[in-house]
């Protein structure tokens, strides 16, 4: 394992500039562009580059089954670019219908809500990108150790992951 080449990365997500409310587009856009838009912009959090996290395809799912609502006149709003930034972000953590529960209790506060998002996200982004560091900087690191970090960070994400879906379960509209 190339220590150095995967501290880089995690420097590089670390250093990713985040899509505060003032970095979105203000005007409304056609699907290509915000496909695109979204591509470029959060291609740091694939674990591949290459990766497509974000179709047409399943834009038009989502519209049609009403997680987003519909564009107007083909175009999206800035609200419609939030929920599906906040989608691109949740759906490898959360079921589309816990996703649709959580917009449907944001409606009318996307930019309060996303801008607390991008808060915590960066907040995340840096603690673990110092808790990472520091276990490879440690002076008592081996390289066989690296299965208990791994452990640590699944661990944590799914412990969360699961209080997360009770309080969905118990507190959203469903």
């Amino acid at each position: 394992m190339n220590i150095e080449k995967f501290l880089k990365e995690i420097e590089d997500l670390k250093n990713t500039e985040l899509l505060t409310i003032e970095k979105l587009p203000e005007i409304p856009l056609y699907m290509d562009q915000i496909t695109t838009f979204i591509e470029e912009k959060l291609s740091n959090f694939n674990r591949d580059k290459t990766q497509k996290n974000l179709t047409k395809t399943m834009i038009n799912n989502y519209t049609k089954n009403k997680v987003i609502a519909p564009p107007e006149k083909k175009k999206y709003s800035k609200n419609h670019l939030i929920s599906l930034i906040l989608i691109y972000h949740l759906k490898s953590i959360l079921s589309i219908s816990d996703i649709a529960s959580i917009l449907k209790n944001i409606y009318g506060k996307e930019e309060e809500f996303y801008s607390y998002f991008i808060q915590k996200l960066q907040k995340e982004v840096l603690e673990t990108q110092k808790n990472i560091n520091y276990f490879f900087k440690n002076e008592n690191f081996q390289e066989n150790k690296i299965n208990f970090l791994i452990i640590d960070l699944l661990i944590e994400s799914n412990i969360k992951k699961l209080f997360a879906e009770k309080i969905i379960d118990n507190y959203t509209n469903n």
